[in-house]
């Protein structure tokens, strides 16, 4: 049952039943490109022969990174790593499917002081978050059109692409008592 192939109700077909669920890599380098070490890794899940692998957090913004060694794609520069990546992941017939996220109270404060998030509500978990400022309608907007522009080029490079906007990163979660402001 689980190396049968299995249709998914939007027509992609999957070559077995078997999933490399998401996680945070965290192994680009300082450019936030995909890399040898990456490729590497992808490669060696493929030869295990798992029908989808979903990528780690792939971030619209380079300044709200869920950690240092994110991916970030937000421009067409690393076109030609994101091919070799995403090559290396469908290399048996396996489907890659990117983790398109955006990391709102959730980023870093190693990597950024001041983040932007649904709400100023700040995440209180071992000191690792600064209190984010709340987006305005035009910060929101940039997110959207973050999460666009990176589905574009994901789809360029032949990955199929998931946003990810759970977590109480940029959701409907933001409207919860708990972190809303209001």
């Amino acid at each position: 049952m689980l190396n049968t192939p299995f249709t998914l109700p939007c027509g992609v077909v999957i070559q077995n039943r078997l999933v490399k669920a998401a996680m945070t890599e965290r192994l680009s380098g300082s450019n936030c490109k995909p890399n040898a070490r990456l490729v590497r890794l992808y490669e060696q899940w493929a030869d295990t022969n798992v029908g989808l692998l979903i990528t780690g957090n792939v971030m619209v913004d380079r300044y709200h990174l869920e950690s240092a060694g994110n991916v970030v794609v937000d421009n067409e520069e690393a076109l030609p790593e994101m091919k070799a990546w995403a090559g290396a992941g469908k290399k048996h017939g396996n489907h890659i499917w990117v983790q398109i996220c955006h990391s709102g109270r959730q980023t870093s404060r190693f990597v950024n002081l001041k983040p932007k998030s649904a709400s100023g509500v700040q995440l209180k978990k071992l000191g690792l978050f600064s209190k984010p400022k709340a987006m305005t309608e035009k910060d929101i907007l940039d997110v959207i059109n973050g999460f666009v522009k990176a589905a574009v080029i994901a789809k360029k490079k032949w990955f199929y692409r998931s946003a990810n906007s759970c977590c109480s990163w940029i959701s409907d979660k933001s409207i919860f008592e708990s972190i809303n402001e209001s």
